[in-house]
């Protein structure tokens, strides 16, 4: 639907602050992801610094559309399904735009309608009112109850009304239609809290899965129904009533979680009469439900991170329950999905067939896929991310599963026409390396020949004459069969084999062996030297005791490995690996498991689909190989400062506990803008565009977060290791209950200088279950009483955390 913003309320784009919006494929469907219009990065909906003026964001290039952010007294309603396929409203939906008679457009997909209005500092009553009512398919978007933008098109309802003040008719909407079937009890002003905060998505499937009817969660979650349920849609339904009670009714949180279920599939989203079938099940499921979960009530024997109701009767006290326990680290199920939808087309399709075809989540074949074009372009081409600072297109990436998860398989699904490029590349050579080694040992003959019989005596000529046959065996370089790739090799042998490659050359191993000799395992000493300087491009030189020495100016050296999770740790613990900086040097992925959920029969990968990206891994490998390094550059709009600045920031936060590898993360999404760009491009079109960096980021931050993880799970995530030390602390002295400022005295030092730094470590050690905090009772008279920090006694006994 064409898009006139110039017919925009002026009063809207005068108060509004606006994003950019594109259209990517998440979890199965097309959503409208923001981004902040100045910086190119991903906005958070409810932040105002993510958000800019109308002028910036309406001159963004490079988007699917703008959005107004919900500040300022701005306000919407959201009307779903309502426009039919000849442009005709809904009698219901022309009611409510009557009613509001405030500006109305078109949304972008032209079946539904936005209504823009103000109602400044709108106390919204969640507990009477719905947000979202799936049964009539409408939404409303008040500040402080809503988490979205507003998708702006322009494209105005021929009814011309004004953007104005609406308190008193959005007032009667609310009462005519979004009024709750039935509203909740307010137990106590704790619980009114709790429905406006509910818990988080991690902590609510945690306790869940721990309930009396865990398992059936589990299976549900999973998406395994048959031999329990009838149909899908009866299990459907079976899991959004398990949701309603444990979000408390919260229609948006049900529909997340469910999404991220195994039983998601095309139908969720399917129309229904003004409405979708997931919409109308969740609005079921919400209907039904009699009784919803409050953390603090544990009368139907559910654990709690509040204060539990059946307490000392006698006394009236109430007994406190902790979090439920986990291990202390990052949970696998919350990494983000690898973005499929940034990779070129022909690779795209690719590794979603050999996901299908696998049955593996795609993020193994797209992150190999990523290391496949690192093979293909490395040394070919470097990319200038400011005058002066270029990166080269290596890359080092490791798959991180479990024995029988099929990375061998999706390995050679992904790395098959390397290894069949490499073939035909000396099959076609063959006869030339044939007339080379004929010709050289002719020569060699012949000069054998006069070296003995000059043996004897000395002859002029023959000399001249053996000199001119020397001279011309130097000139004839001997020919072999190409290599551009091996398995395992020493470290020794690898800066041999690139040295015999024009500098050019590729590790490629489905086992961890390799971290075994780079360790120096076998050989007694470490030697990391090629890798390091293979990465960044660093000159090699070797001597050794005879033999020829070997000097690489430019190396260029890439990695696709995969290996087991206990492999992950050794090389974590590794002090030389990673005080030298190699470990810093990985793209990590650690994909979700299919294991449970996987079926036998599959689609095997299509011709087209297969022929396509073989015809791109040949055009790649046959690119500029005997030419000069050429240099890709960024157009204007795909300059990455603003994201470097908001990285800065990340590394002297967040990112401290990995600070090594994310102060070379920057480098790594020049990388991949490089390799998404040559892949995706006409031969000699050497500018990124601002999409092509928007998607290069997006799959920067994936390895970001599956970095933090691989981190964290070998203790070197900077807040894990706090966590450790305060629970080392707390285990050593083997008490009940400390006050905080005592915990604080015993723990004062190399983390923590401040009583309150060591708040957000206790915080992390209490939503895991090792702690729980008491707030003490506020008093009107004398200094404030210190919290109380009780140890879970069951956490006591575990050995490791």
């Amino acid at each position: 639907m064409q898009r006139s913003y110039e017919f925009l309320p002026d009063e809207l784009k005068r108060r509004g602050l606006f994003c950019t919006w594109q259209a990517e494929q998440r979890n199965g469907r097309m959503t409208k992801i923001p981004y902040n219009a100045v910086s190119g990065q991903r906005a958070k909906s409810n932040d105002e610094s993510c958000f800019t003026s109308f002028e910036k964001a309406a001159g963004a290039a490079g988007y699917s559309g703008i959005g107004v952010g919900i500040f300022h007294g701005i306000c919407a309603v959201d009307l779903d399904y309502c426009v039919d396929e000849n442009g005709a409203v809904s009698d219901k939906a022309k009611e409510i735009v009557k009613l509001m008679h405030s500006y109305t457009e078109y949304s972008p997909s032209g079946t539904g309608l936005h209504i823009l209005f103000l109602a400044e500092n709108y106390q919204y009553d969640t507990d009477r009112f719905y947000i979202m009512n799936h049964a009539s398919g409408i939404e409303v978007y008040v500040a402080g109850v809503t988490n979205k933008f507003v998708t702006v098109t322009g494209n105005e309802i021929r009814d011309h009304y004004p953007f104005e003040s609406r308190t008193e008719e959005l007032n009667v909407l609310l009462e005519r239609y979004m009024t709750r079937t039935k509203t909740e009890p307010k137990e106590t002003a704790r619980n009114a809290i709790n429905a406006r905060k509910p818990m988080a998505d991690r902590e609510l499937i945690i306790r869940a899965e721990r309930s009396r009817n865990g398992e059936a969660f589990r299976k549900l979650m999973s998406g395994d129904w048959k031999g329990d349920y009838s149909s899908q849609s009866e299990a459907d339904m079976a899991l959004c009533s398990m949701l309603a009670f444990w979000t408390g009714a919260n229609a948006w949180q049900m529909d997340h979680i469910f999404r991220h279920s195994g039983l998601m599939r095309g139908k969720w989203d399917s129309p229904r009469a003004g409405s979708t079938y997931g919409a109308d099940t969740i609005q079921k499921a919400i209907d039904s439900c009699k009784e919803v979960y409050t953390p603090g009530n544990t009368s139907r024997g559910i654990r709690s991170c509040e204060a539990r109701t059946d307490g000392d009767e006698r006394t009236g006290t109430v007994t406190q329950e902790f979090c439920p326990l986990v291990l202390l680290k990052p949970q696998q199920n919350e990494l983000p999905p690898f973005p499929v939808e940034c990779l070129p087309e022909h690779l795209r399709n690719y590794v979603s067939a050999v996901a299908e075809h696998s049955q593996t989540s795609p993020d193994m074949a797209a992150v190999i896929g990523l290391g496949v074009l690192a093979v293909c372009l490395q040394g070919k081409y470097q990319v200038q991310g400011n005058l002066g600072y270029c990166e080269p297109l290596s890359l080092y990436t490791v798959v991180i599963a479990s024995p029988g998860e099929r990375k061998s398989s999706v390995m050679k699904d992904m790395t098959k026409y390397l290894y069949d490029y490499e073939h035909d590349f000396n099959e076609s050579h063959a006869e030339e390396i044939r007339a080379n080694k004929q010709k050289r040992e002719d020569l060699e003959r012949q000069i054998a020949g006069l070296q003995k019989k000059l043996e004897n005596k000395r002859n002029p000529q023959m000399e001249n004459e053996l000199h001119e046959l020397e001279t011309q065996l130097e000139q004839i370089p001997e020919m072999k069969p190409a290599r551009f790739f091996a398995d395992d090799c020493s470290s020794e042998a690898l800066t041999s084999l690139i040295a015999s490659s024009h500098g050019i050359f590729s590790v490629i191993s489905t086992e961890g062996g390799i971290f075994d000799i780079m360790a120096g395992r076998y050989s007694g000493k470490a030697n990391l030297d090629v890798w390091l300087k293979g990465h960044c491009g660093d000159a090699i030189r070797v001597d050794r005791m005879g033999r020829e020495p070997e000097y690489i100016p430019h190396p260029a050296l890439s990695a696709i490995l995969s290996i087991q999770p206990s492999v992950l740790d050794e090389i974590m613990s590794n002090t030389t690996m990673n005080g030298r900086g190699l470990i810093a040097r990985f793209l990590y992925s650690t994909p979700p498991s299919r294991i449970g959920t996987r079926v036998f029969r599959t689609n095997p990968i299509p011709p087209e689909v297969d022929a396509a990206y073989k015809n791109l891994i040949y055009q790649l490998m046959a690119q500029g190989s005997s030419e000069a390094v050429q240099t890709v550059v960024l157009s204007p709009e795909a300059l990455i400062s603003d994201y470097f600045e908001e990285h800065e920031r990340f590394l002297i936060g967040e990112g401290q506990g990995i600070a090594d590898w994310a102060c070379k993360y920057i480098g790594s999404v020049l990388r991949i803008a490089g390799l998404l760009h040559l892949a995706n491009c006409e031969k000699g079109q050497l500018e990124i565009p601002v999409t092509v960096m928007r998607n290069a980021i997006s799959i920067g931050k994936y390895f970001l977060a599956h970095a933090m993880y691989a981190y964290s799970m070998m203790g070197t995530d900077l807040s894990i290791q706090k966590a450790r030390f305060v629970w080392g602390r707390l285990k050593k002295k083997n008490v009940r209950t400390i006050k905080r400022s005592d915990l604080f005295q015993m723990c004062r030092g190399k983390f923590f200088k401040k009583t309150e730094e060591i708040q957000p470590t206790l915080d992390l050690l209490a939503g895991d279950g090792y702690i729980r905090i008491e707030e003490p009772e506020r008093s009107s008279v004398g200094r404030p009483a210190d919290m109380l920090v009780v140890i879970n006694p069951e956490a006591m006994k575990l050995e490791r955390i």
